[in-house]
């Protein structure tokens, strides 16, 4: 399920805007049409043998995860490589598992309650705002009660687990506040590469050669 993490976090800020008038009904077209692009790749990537290409911990990321997060990001239009998305991967599971040995790590309840939260904006919202929401469920094969109830409580979960991590390292002096978000955001994708060359070949193992890092 980690790639889907991806098509909610995307469902979410553009219903967003759109919410607040910053998207106009015409900026939303591409992202519709694209969601169509995104469904028929998914159904191909079924076809994919499934093989592990890292393992983090005990934890795998296979040729299916690399290929269903890289037609998730179709979202963002920006296209990067095969080794620069499966490094974001990796990143996003190390994170993960610092959160845990942190002892940070949200429960399902707080991610339910969270889902449960954006929900309920969501159904007060315009019908347009609606339409793309249930245009990024599709995406993920569930049923919208399915969604709602057991992927997004999940993800949300992870979610809060992450900035609970940021705001631990803020506490712990890991990371140094800043009233910037450019000049934050930076200096947090810098302790995600350190994070990533300190683990890699210990915790993060590379089993597929093709991926050099």
């Amino acid at each position: 399920m980690k790639f889907k993490k991806h098509i909610m976090i995307a469902s979410v800020v553009i219903a967003g805007a759109l919410t607040f008038g910053v998207l106009s009904t015409s900026a939303i077209d591409p992202f519709t049409s694209t969601t169509d692009d995104i469904k028929k790749e998914l159904e191909e990537n079924k076809g994919i043998e499934k093989k592990a290409l890292v393992m983090v911990g005990e934890t795998p990321i296979t040729t299916i995860d690399l290929a269903n997060y890289k037609s998730y990001k179709k979202v963002d239009n920006v296209k990067s490589s095969d080794e620069e998305l499966l490094k974001e991967l990796v990143i996003e599971e190390l994170f993960l598992q610092l959160a845990k040995e942190k002892n940070v790590y949200a429960t399902f309840e707080q991610g339910m309650a969270e889902a449960k939260k954006n929900r309920q904006i969501l159904e007060s919202q315009s019908q347009q705002v609606q339409d793309v929401q249930q245009k990024f469920i599709e995406l993920t094969g569930l049923t919208e009660e399915q969604y709602w109830t057991d992927l997004a409580p999940k993800e949300y979960q992870k979610l809060i687990s992450m900035q609970n991590l940021v705001k631990k390292l803020v506490e712990v002096g890991e990371l140094k506040q800043s009233e910037d978000p450019n000049e934050f955001g930076k200096e947090l994708r810098e302790y995600k590469e350190k994070l990533f060359k300190a683990q890699l070949n210990k915790k993060v193992k590379v089993l597929d050669s093709s991926f050099t890092f």
